[in-house]
């Protein structure tokens, strides 16, 4: 993984990086019905690639090995951005909106053995942003499924959803509300049997 191969070391020496993947506005044209997201997506990723290129010429004092965007006042991002946002005519608000869709999509590229980019811009339905960021916080084996869905054509949309097969817990403090929904799933089930009238005995927890 990129994170792996970048120094903790000083700044100014030189580090491999993984080659970056090519702007979709190069390869799809910006004017189809995805026009809005490609451009979104885009810019986005242009502040990523030109952040990490910073880093590699040892012109910037970011720690790239911890990939944390950070705009807080006077930092190297923040300076980056109003840079930037100036120079695509665009507000530095709507460029940070831009990141974190580029950041979710690269998200979604690294956790999936799929044509993510196939899925997003190039399928019959568009997708919607809230789509992709809602999708790109969960765990990879639903990033998977539902952009495996998408591509197969089983689904219309890449956004998680209630009935999907993939149960998943990705951290430690999720376990007590997996355990309080299952209990909760058992109580219901319960009643469910015994408004039904069967003669069995009720499930035991």
């Amino acid at each position: 993984m990129r994170a792996d191969l970048l120094s903790k070391g000083s700044h100014h020496q030189p580090i491999y990086v993984e080659p970056v993947e090519p702007y979709l506005s190069d390869t799809v044209s910006l004017q189809s019905t995805y026009g809005d997201l490609l451009k979104q997506y885009d810019r986005g990723r242009r502040f990523l690639e030109r952040r990490q290129r910073s880093y590699c010429d040892g012109r910037s004092q970011i720690d790239m090995s911890e990939r944390n965007l950070s705009f807080a006042k006077q930092t190297f991002d923040t300076r980056l951005l109003t840079e930037m946002a100036k120079e695509m005519n665009v507000s530095p608000a709507l460029l940070k909106d831009d990141i974190k869709l580029a950041s979710a999509v690269d998200t979604l590229v690294q956790n999936c053995n799929a044509d993510v980019y196939g899925a997003l811009f190039h399928g019959p339905h568009p997708q919607s942003r809230k789509a992709i960021m809602s999708l790109s916080r969960t765990s990879d084996l639903r990033q998977q499924h539902r952009i495996q869905g998408v591509l197969d054509r089983r689904f219309r949309s890449v956004a998680p959803q209630v009935n999907d097969d993939d149960f998943e817990t990705v951290a430690y403090n999720e376990v007590p509300s997996r355990l309080r929904r299952a209990r909760g799933g058992i109580e219901k089930l319960e009643c469910m049997i015994e408004d039904s009238g069967e003669p069995d005995a009720p499930l035991h927890r």
